[in-house]
């Protein structure tokens, strides 16, 4: 663990040359406790690209370096500093960072998956950070054309902005905002998350209506001689106002949160519209992050 985010824990040694380095990771697959000094890490003639296969990279800073044309395969990096580090035309394919800071880091026509940064950061101390860092992996994967990346680096994006809200609030870093303003953003934003997975992810989204579902299908079971239900146009064999069944209590429900179903039964006391209301309201937000969510996936 870095002692100090920004800076690389002592004893470390430091590499003047390109040739230092390369030299290192013909004898070793394990570096660590160095300083990549040179300006740019870049492949030399005749090679078109510079490649590094299973490294292990600890206290290592590639700080204000230009990472030009380098393929990084199965490699490790813990306890890194990539400073203002530039990554251009490169590659990382099954990489992993753990505990890295990534401060004002430019990516660009790379191939990273933003799952290899998953564990970059253990604190939210480091949420400006892991926000700009995202947000360079978002931009990154739009202009390769990487939509699923793009998907979960805007996950994560909107995640740590979230925890940078809290960060600024309790801790006051980097600046400090007001309650009314911590209310304003966290609240609707974390349940955003929680519930829809941001439109973004569908699983959430799943899983969310699955427990409404069945909660409001148990508030209906509860109830539903309260609700004093009517048939409108059809006759159903199973139903019976007075006496639930689950099957007539699961179409009511559908019918109430999804309109999919025309379940035929109609409330006629307060009771029983303020729940077919509830859960029309309900069942109304969830059809439009669902809309959202397929939109994300299939059209952006």
């Amino acid at each position: 663990m870095l002692t100090d985010f920004f800076k690389l824990n002592e004893p470390y040694q430091t590499f003047k040359t390109e040739k230092d380095l390369a030299d290192h990771l013909k004898r070793s697959k394990d570096l660590r406790n160095v300083l990549y000094e040179p300006d740019i890490l870049k492949p030399s003639p005749p090679y078109a690209k510079f490649k590094i296969r299973d490294t292990y990279f600890n206290n290592v800073s590639f700080s204000k370096t230009k990472l030009d044309k380098v393929v990084f395969i199965n490699c490790s990096f813990e306890d890194c500093l990539f400073i203002g580090t530039e990554i251009e035309n490169c590659e990382f394919h099954n990489c992993k960072f753990k505990n890295c800071n990534t401060h004002k880091i430019k990516i660009s026509k790379t191939y990273v998956n933003p799952s290899s940064f998953s564990n970059c950061f253990s604190n939210i101390g480091q949420s400006n950070v892991a926000v700009h860092l995202f947000q360079q992996l978002i931009n990154n994967s739009i202009d390769e054309g990487q939509s699923e990346f793009r998907r979960f680096a805007e996950y994560n994006f909107k995640k740590w902005q979230d925890r940078l809200v809290i960060n600024k609030f309790w801790n006051k870093e980097p600046y400090e905002i007001s309650l009314g303003e911590f209310i304003k953003q966290y609240p609707p934003s974390w349940l955003y998350r929680y519930f829809f997975g941001y439109g973004l992810r569908l699983r959430n989204f799943i899983l969310s209506f699955a427990g409404i579902f069945i909660l409001f299908f148990a508030i209906n079971y509860c109830n539903w001689s309260k609700y004093e239900l009517t048939q409108k146009d059809l006759a159903i064999n199973v139903y019976d106002k007075d006496s639930v069944n689950m099957a007539s209590n699961f179409y009511y429900t559908l019918d109430a949160t999804t309109k999919l179903v025309d379940s035929q039964f109609q409330a006629t006391t307060n009771y029983g519209m303020v729940w077919l209301t509830l859960q029309s309201v309900v069942g109304f937000i969830f059809l439009s992050a669902l809309v959202t969510i397929i939109l994300n996936r299939f059209v952006k």
